[in-house]
């Protein structure tokens, strides 16, 4: 069964005035713009009113009432720029990484309170557990090493407006439901430099991750995800740590150089 492709005439016509007025390139009269976009003045001149109040279009000064685009579009422009950025800048370093620790590769951010992972690269190895995480899906912070190392950097405010949404669901036995041991952990985890999920968001699976900064600020995570025996060899565990912390602090580099 195909999926239905769903339209919302309002948000198809608010699209429309904003690619109209990219192409347009100079400043539109709300008349020229409902006439060659086939919208009534009317309804022209509530979505481009909305469009103004939220940033994406913008009044030009002059004797005459003109739109032009808004800031807020160049800021959304200049986030996916960002994304896309420190997605390409650390796709090498998983790669190495998913190699050489025989352990799927995992960047994530903090975004609107919620966990999101934004890449990975799964290992080869054929003795290794890939766990694969949904990209772009905000997920719980509770349960991942990501999520604790990311909550760490926060401010003091951010942190606690992000603990009134969370919701401490429980995964596994092993999973933190207590807000007070979450903030307690997250402590020890920016004290030590790195964070781990064991057993915490599956059962059977371990987790570590590392800070990456630009500049003086916590940008992502980059993490691994594995077997669980993984991370409780003592001997293995620090091998990851070094591996992982050697990556973190070179593309943590690469993100200053290029910043």
């Amino acid at each position: 069964m195909k999926p239905q492709n769903i339209t919302v005439p309002a948000l198809e016509r608010a699209l429309n005035i904003l690619e109209y007025l990219a192409k347009a390139n100079r400043p539109v009269t709300l008349k020229t713009l409902a006439g060659d976009l086939d919208i009534p003045i009317a309804s022209a001149f509530r979505l481009v009113k909305n469009l103004v109040s939220r940033g994406y279009v913008k009044e030009h000064a002059g004797g005459q009432t003109t739109y032009v685009l808004g800031g807020q579009i160049s800021f959304l422009a200049v986030s996916y720029e960002q994304g896309i950025s420190l997605q390409a800048k650390a796709e090498p370093f998983m790669r190495d990484l998913a190699e050489k620790l025989k352990q799927t590769v995992q960047l994530a951010v903090m975004k609107n309170g919620t966990l999101q992972y934004i890449s990975q690269t799964l290992s080869a190895s054929t003795t290794n557990v890939n766990v694969v995480a949904p990209l772009y899906t905000p997920l719980n912070i509770h349960t991942s090493a990501a999520g604790k190392i990311l909550f760490s950097y926060l401010s003091g405010e951010q942190q606690t407006e992000c603990l009134h949404k969370m919701q401490f669901t429980r995964a596994t036995e092993k999973t933190i439901t207590d807000a007070e041991a979450f903030v307690t952990e997250t402590i020890m985890s920016r004290q030590h430099g790195y964070a781990v999920d064991m057993e915490e968001y599956a059962k059977g699976i371990g987790c570590l991750a590392i800070p990456v900064f630009s500049r003086d600020t916590c940008v992502a995570a980059l993490g691994i995800t594995g077997s669980i025996s993984n991370y409780k060899n003592t001997e293995h565990f620090s091998f990851l740590l070094q591996q992982l912390q050697k990556s973190a602090e070179e593309l943590s580099q690469t993100l200053l150089f290029y910043a």
